[in-house]
């Protein structure tokens, strides 16, 4: 019964109270920051690999984005690096494979989409570059190198209206040169039809 009493007490004791929500809080505290310092590593390392990707060091990226995935196997980032290592070594099919996963993990990120759009296309597979692409537009529908692909697969394809239209998605201010030939061709190609 002292023990049922001494309970009830503590349970209504403001001190005792405030100690618990305050150790409660720093509790949860740590754990964000604990959480947070292993997110921002990983992000260091992701950081580190992609730079090793730059200065072409293709075996070591893939070596070490191996071993990451072995700790995050749905990393989109990793799978997206992974993806253009594999595009950059010629190994397409595996890049699409990697590229693949990293759209199922984060299907909301664009650069994957647009990665697995330049595989299909570095292995002539034009209809599966198209879906890609314009998965990306869904996602981000001025993005100039989505709209710029589609541009030049539209114009080989023949359909110049959409080519065109394609184009005219890429906001003004971030057309390139690289553009210009693809909607003189549709014109040209509008004409003579």
């Amino acid at each position: 019964m002292n023990s049922r009493r001494s309970h009830h007490a503590a349970g209504n004791n403001p001190r005792l109270r405030v100690r618990t929500k305050t150790f409660l809080c720093a509790g949860l505290a740590l754990t964000f920051f604990c959480l947070s310092r292993i997110t921002s590593a990983q992000g260091n390392e992701l950081t580190g690999i992609s730079t090793i990707i730059q200065q072409g060091k293709l075996q070591e990226a893939e070596q070490r984005l191996h071993r990451y995935l072995l700790r995050s196997p749905h990393s989109a980032k990793a799978n997206n690096l992974l993806g253009i290592v594999h595009l950059r070594q010629g190994h397409f099919e595996q890049a699409q494979d990697a590229l693949q996963k990293a759209i199922a993990a984060a299907p909301a990120l664009l650069e994957p989409r647009l990665n697995l759009g330049d595989a299909y296309l570095a292995e002539g597979k034009l209809d599966s570059a198209l879906t890609a692409y314009q998965g990306a537009v869904e996602i981000a529908p001025h993005d100039p190198r989505a709209n710029l692909a589609l541009a030049k697969l539209y114009l080989g394809k023949g359909e110049f209206g959409k080519s065109i239209e394609a184009g005219a998605n890429i906001p003004r201010e971030k057309r390139t040169a690289e553009l210009l030939p693809t909607l003189a061709a549709d014109y040209l190609g509008l004409r003579q039809q």
